[in-house]
């Protein structure tokens, strides 16, 4: 990889244990706020005291960093690189994009022409998948520049699943509203949820956890065998490490993946306030 260029994420993507250290990413946390306590995701709090505080049902909540904190980090990093690629979370679900690119324009001209902004149209293991992608390209010494354009195809390829075990929080966050007349009022239902131009939108809808697991296997089978099965395939659970792995076993049957390729991830918290505990996630990238 060029060392020349920076590579930023807010902490919406969801890596494994140890990734962001060992590609040289730079993460820019999220708040999050709890019963109005206002805290910096992975600086002062961890996905396991978040998840511990929604299953107390204490107020929790998520903004993005604001420009000013995007400015900081975006100044700091011109003066170590020579350019750099900050990656971020779909605008249709999130303002880090927005709050990003006002941070950029309080910059001074000769720092804000090396940010090069991108939306990643995903979320969490999702938007992670795409930002390896990023790195891959950046080995083969493509151009900041030049990584947008390339990117957009993957970008509209790329593959994201999730359930909720509880539906009681998608609607205590008022994210239910968007599948109201899918559900036709019943809510004793798991829904499974994929992404659409950056977007939520319902797919299918099951009663218990293994039909539901069953509906993602379906889906991603139809995926991998649409790209020939040449793609990446991370799973993302919160709090339910027994059942993604049951849905790792369900996909290396049907698939031949090995455990290495199918990478188990902790989902963070702009998945996990918005579904809770319990919720499983799936997403593939293209190679």
């Amino acid at each position: 990889m060029n060392k020349s260029i920076g590579i930023v994420v807010d902490s919406t993507a969801d890596f494994p244990e140890g990734a962001t250290n060992k590609f040289g990413i730079h993460t820019i946390p999220i708040h999050i706020n709890i019963n109005g306590a206002d805290y910096l995701h992975g600086v002062d709090i961890s996905n396991q005291q978040i998840i511990r505080a929604l299953r107390k049902d204490k107020l929790v909540k998520t903004s993005p960093p604001i420009p000013s904190e995007y400015a900081d980090t975006f100044e700091k990093l011109a003066h170590q690189y020579d350019a750099v690629i900050s990656l971020h979370v779909s605008s249709e679900l999130s303002n880090c994009f927005v709050s990003a690119s006002q941070g950029q324009k309080i910059l001074p001209e000769d720092v804000a022409v090396k940010i090069h902004l991108i939306d990643t149209h995903n979320f969490s293991i999702g938007q992670s998948l795409i930002v390896i992608k990023v790195l891959q390209m950046l080995r083969k010494g493509i151009g900041p520049g030049e990584v947008l354009p390339r990117l957009k195809p993957l970008l509209r390829k790329a593959f994201l699943l999730f359930s909720v075990d509880n539906l009681y929080w998608l609607k205590r966050s008022g994210k239910l509203n968007f599948m109201s007349g899918f559900f036709g009022g019943i809510l004793d239902i798991k829904p499974l949820i994929g992404l659409k131009d950056g977007a939520l939108h319902p797919i299918q809808k099951h009663r218990g956890t293994k039909a539901v697991m069953e509906g993602m296997l379906q889906q991603l089978t139809a995926k991998l065998e649409e790209y020939q099965n040449a793609c990446d395939v991370w799973l993302a659970h919160a709090d339910a490490i027994e059942n993604i792995k049951l849905l790792r076993d369900m996909v290396m049957s049907q698939t031949g993946k090995s455990k290495k390729e199918l990478r188990i991830i902790d989902i963070g918290p702009t998945i996990a306030t918005h579904t809770g505990p319990g919720s499983l996630c799936l997403a593939m990238v293209p190679k």
